[in-house]
């Protein structure tokens, strides 16, 4: 009886660090015994661990003048409040707490299972994958930084996110703030994209019927509704722009933005609404002017010669037009295109004021290059096609 009471009275309800030290040294917490037997532990001290550590206290709190490092697997069942800095080879929460970061979280792999909702407003930092489970909601307010994100459940982007290497999103998706990355941005439950809010990404993918999409998407590579075997649709709103490199719809689009496309555009879906949707180089000479189209439509096609498209710079052009000399411009038969010395050309389109591609050249790269005049007069634009990626527009003017 007297060891229980004994026992009762040493177990300490809060528990705070007194010194630097090792997370299992007793003399380093208030409570002088092993803190995993207390309830509440409060680090305000730099504490470290060697190897995994497991924590099933019910709430542990690190202050903004604390820190905790894991070297192996840090397991938290027990509410989390990172006000300081927490560090882990891998961090995973388990069971139905609130978890709160106001500071820096950093670790090569974070699991946030079953954590019922994770707020940060301050900054975490994942080597490899940020997975967020069935049971997650995470609001981000702060900034995240992961090379890839996989979130089964409701993510909340209010403030800043970058995923190097890509982002696979379940349940629901809202992005009101600024996502940027690298590889495919995959959205296969509601996704929203609100009013200001800005992707930028190498490639993205929706796959549901319910996005909805203000603000702005920028692709340097593909833009997709859907694919072959899986179907999509989007609602884009007024104040909503797609600006991409390449552009497939397999599904629905509806709404009444703008979609701004630099290489090639595909529709084998349906579009519908007052979409200003522009093609650059289409190869179709009739509407909808994209480059292929099995597919329906019921919206005006603007050819880039006014409108948002017309006010903004395709994706990978460069503003460059100013080095480029055409001789003569205008001109009424062959004409001699230089570029400067650090550009190397592969091929060019000359398109005319409706959009089409009237002609097309391959070249070895070089950084001059001749072009014959179609035999139409008018006002041409000289597309370019750098080696690097790069496309360059000059205005020329083509005589009888």
């Amino acid at each position: 009886m007297i060891s229980i009471l004994w026992s009762l009275m040493t177990r300490a309800t809060t528990c705070s660090t007194l010194a630097d030290g090792a997370f299992t040294d007793p003399a380093i917490w208030s409570c002088g015994c092993d803190p995993s037997s207390c309830d509440t532990l409060i680090i305000e001290h730099e504490v470290f661990h060697t190897g995994d550590l497991m924590l099933s206290a019910n709430y542990l709190r690190i202050s903004a003048i604390g820190s905790l490092s894991v070297s192996g697997r840090f397991e938290v069942d027990a509410g989390l409040s990172c006000e300081g800095v927490v560090n882990a080879w891998t961090i995973m929460t388990m069971i139905p707490y609130q978890a709160r970061c106001s500071g820096t979280i950093q670790a090569g792999t974070i699991h946030i299972e079953n954590a019922d909702t994770f707020f940060n407003t301050g900054h975490i930092e994942v080597v490899d994958t940020l997975f967020c489970g069935d049971f997650s909601v995470m609001v981000n307010d702060g900034s995240i930084t992961a090379d890839r994100c996989f979130s089964a459940n409701v993510f909340y982007n209010n403030a800043s996110c970058t995923f190097n290497k890509g982002l696979g999103a379940g349940t629901g998706w809202v992005n009101a703030g600024d996502m940027a990355g690298g590889g495919a941005f995959s959205f296969h439950g509601f996704f929203e994209n609100e009013a200001g809010a800005v992707i930028r990404t190498d490639s993205l993918f929706i796959f549901n019927n319910t996005a909805l999409v203000h603000g702005t998407i920028t692709t340097d590579s593909a833009f997709f509704i859907g694919n072959q075997f899986i179907s999509g649709g989007m609602t884009l709103y007024p104040d909503g722009a797609v600006v991409c490199h390449d552009f497939y719809n397999y599904g629905l689009i509806n709404g009444g933005g703008s979609i701004c496309i630099a290489a090639h555009s595909e529709n084998h879906g349906a579009l519908q609404g007052v979409i200003d949707i522009c093609d650059a180089t289409p190869l179709l000479t009739q509407p909808p002017f994209l480059d292929l189209n099995d597919g329906t439509f019921t919206l005006g096609v603007d050819y880039c010669e006014d409108g948002y498209c017309a006010s903004i710079q395709s994706v990978n052009d460069q503003d460059v037009s100013r080095d480029i000399l055409v001789v003569p411009n205008p001109a009424s038969g062959p004409c001699i295109v230089r570029m400067p010395s650090a550009l190397s050309i592969t091929s060019y389109d000359l398109v005319d004021p409706h959009g089409r591609v009237v002609q097309h050249g391959i070249t070895p790269p070089s950084n001059e290059l001749m072009i014959q005049a179609p035999g139409m007069v008018g006002a041409y634009s000289l597309v370019l096609h750098a080696r690097n990626g790069a496309r360059m527009v000059k205005p020329v003017v083509l005589l009888p």
